[in-house]
């Protein structure tokens, strides 16, 4: 990490909360891309140690919200790559190889 950085961490952080602090656009989805949106949004709180919209807490580590957004971020860089190469399933097709059926 360049000094700069390393050096003003703490003031860029308080920069950056201030420009999150609003609410974000509404969604317009379809009801499958909802469902998908609704799930990994209850996983993504789950993994930051939040309890789930049922009040449930599930037994995983928390994580920092900056290793959540790198993983969000890989994510969806691999699903454009795999989109690229296999069309709209490409992604689903890539990573259903690597989860139970």
């Amino acid at each position: 990490m360049d000094s700069f950085f390393e050096e003003n961490l703490d003031v860029l952080q308080n920069l950056e909360f201030g420009t999150i602090q609003r609410h974000p656009p509404a969604l317009r989805l379809g009801d499958r891309a909802r469902r998908v949106f609704t799930w990994v949004q209850s996983l993504c709180e789950a993994r930051l140690g939040r309890p789930l919209p049922s009040g449930e807490t599930l037994p995983l580590t928390a994580v920092p919200v900056s290793t959540l957004v790198r993983c969000l971020r890989e994510i969806q860089k691999s699903i454009a790559r795999w989109s690229r190469q296999g069309g709209r399933r490409g992604y689903l097709d890539f990573v259903s190889r690597y989860l139970p059926h």
